[in-house]
């Protein structure tokens, strides 16, 4: 599967179990993409422990192709499913995601899928993990891959210097010198390297 395809796939097959999606706020690259739910549940206390675990992009890519297979495979929408399915559904995504907790004690708060340029960017964020406490999720399963280079635009600084001599117009004999440095920020289109990450915010513990 291409990844960015398997991006896109996140919000496809989480929303398979419920309808039930908002978007999320806009101050990260972690929100900016952020679909909350299915589940939700009450922003955790000031201080509480968030664990952040990654798995690797093989195997989470697998079972997003998996789930979506059987999806695309069903002659009845997900949404007529019985419930047991949906349960099903949902258990063999948390398995891809190895987390351990029985699948019905499990919350999926929200998920989220993007890529950058932005080497800054990554799991060990706290932009992340405060995100996450918002959410009410004590665990955060992220995977990320490299998507290879991409153009982009960034902002160069170009500095211009000036120097002369003014004479005086006031009348009094002599001139002045002057020097001045101007700084300018010019767009410039380069390489850069792509990286992509998903992202998915639980609640595992009672």
């Amino acid at each position: 599967m291409k990844t960015r395809t398997l991006l896109r796939s996140v919000v496809m097959v989480v929303a398979v179990y419920s309808a039930a999606v908002v978007p999320g706020c806009r101050t990260s690259p972690w929100e900016s993409s952020l679909i909350a739910g299915p589940d939700a549940a009450m922003p955790l206390p000031e201080g509480a422990s968030v664990r952040v675990r990654e798995v690797p992009w093989q195997r989470l890519g697998n079972t997003i192709e998996e789930l979506r297979a059987q999806t695309a495979a069903s002659d009845t929408h997900p949404d007529e499913w019985p419930q047991s399915r949906k349960d099903e559904h949902k258990a063999m995504l948390l398995k891809g995601l190895q987390i351990s907790e029985p699948a019905e004690q499990v919350k999926i708060v929200g998920r989220t899928g993007f890529s950058t340029t932005d080497q800054r960017i990554g799991p060990g964020s706290p932009a992340l993990v405060a995100l996450a406490a918002r959410l009410g999720a004590d665990t955060v399963v992220w995977s990320s891959r490299s998507l290879g280079k991409t153009d982009t635009v960034v902002q160069e600084p170009v500095t211009h210097h000036t120097a002369g001599t003014v004479r005086d117009h006031r009348g009094r004999p002599g001139s002045s010198s002057y020097a001045e440095t101007y700084t300018y920020w010019v767009p410039i289109r380069v390489q850069a390297d792509e990286t992509g990450f998903v992202a998915f915010f639980l609640k595992t513990r009672p």
